[in-house]
């Protein structure tokens, strides 16, 4: 885990060819951005980073390296001894991280067994399982609700489904005495039925996923618009999965 050796590498900047250091900058443009690379350096290992110094940090290190300490900005020798972060793969002085030796001996020792991560990267996941455990509680909150809906609708049908079958005995009773208004009636009746479709129908989109900004399929409603739409779903999900 110390500092990398000499090899021969092409520059990030110009493309320059020569015994440089892997991710490192020739020795002209190594003099080009010294002018600035102070100012344009990052303000140190912070946990409460907001974006815009996550994006000027990053801007610094794409320009002098990521072999430059992530704490004192200096570059990590092949003398010093240094960690890099599996995660930023940004190197950091253990003078810097408050590493003792020894410690510092048993990491190059469980090398293979062990990643070590930096003090950012380490807030940055910390916070994700924050996020991953509130969302996986939000949709198991929508998970019930959506059950209590499924519920409510049921009832909602049932219950219609009795009203209809009562009118419809009454009506056939009216007709048979050639009492009341049959027609009156029967559109009564067509009425309730079409309660009974709109319920149904609403039962039947309860589990419909709603996706924005994604281009509707021009296909006829069928089989084969509906594995489509699958393939969309399944495209967004494996690319949401990759990012986190």
């Amino acid at each position: 885990m110390s500092g990398r050796g000499a090899k021969k590498k092409s520059c990030r900047r110009c493309g320059f060819e020569g015994r440089i250091y892997e991710r490192e900058l020739c020795g002209s443009c190594k003099e080009t951005v010294k002018s600035d690379s102070d100012s344009r350096g990052p303000a140190g290992d912070q946990e409460d980073n907001n974006s815009e110094d996550n994006n000027k940090q990053e801007e610094w290190y794409q320009q002098v390296g990521r072999d430059s300490c992530g704490v004192c900005q200096k570059k990590v020798r092949d003398n010093d001894n240094g960690l890099c972060c599996e995660i930023c793969e940004r190197w950091h002085h253990c003078g810097c991280i408050k590493m003792g030796t020894q410690e510092y001996r048993m990491l190059q020792q469980l090398d293979r067994e062990v990643d070590w991560m930096c003090k950012n990267c380490k807030a940055k996941i910390k916070n994700l399982k924050a996020e991953n455990l509130k969302l996986r509680d939000e949709v198991v909150a929508l998970r019930l609700e959506n059950d209590d809906l499924k519920k409510m609708l049921n009832d909602r049908i049932i219950n219609l489904e009795k009203k209809v079958e009562c009118l419809e005995k009454k009506n056939i009773n009216i007709n048979n005495t050639g009492k009341g208004n049959g027609e009156g009636l029967n559109q009564v009746v067509e009425k309730v039925l079409e309660v009974v479709r709109e319920e149904e129908e609403k039962k039947a989109r309860i589990n419909n996923l709603v996706i924005y900004e994604v281009e509707e399929s021009q296909k006829e409603y069928g089989k084969e618009r509906e594995e489509e739409d699958k393939d969309k779903c399944t495209e967004i999900f494996e690319r949401g999965v990759g990012e986190c």
